[in-house]
């Protein structure tokens, strides 16, 4: 998402790397899911397997972050309101 927002290429010299790393992580899951279906002939347990260690990463993080978001809200209205009133 950020790098929507940024004014000048230069602030996210980081974005190609994310991004071939991002996408070097999926083809890695589906050469991997891929070779397990291929090699024990039933796509069912694998897939369920996979989908719930997402499901338990997705929830981790969603625990972790998800409180700290209201104080982040508060921090960017502040910063907002500041900048209006100069």
């Amino acid at each position: 998402m950020l790098s929507i927002y940024i004014k000048n290429p230069l602030e996210l010299t980081s974005f190609p790397t994310i991004l071939l790393i991002t996408t070097l992580m999926r083809l890695s899951l589906s050469v991997s899911t891929t070779r397990l279906i291929l090699l024990h002939h039933d796509a069912g347990d694998i897939i369920y397997s996979f989908v719930t260690l997402l499901l338990a990463v997705i929830l981790l993080l969603a625990w972790l972050f998800l409180p700290l978001s209201p104080l982040y809200n508060l921090w960017l209205l502040q910063k907002g309101l500041s900048v209006l009133l100069k």
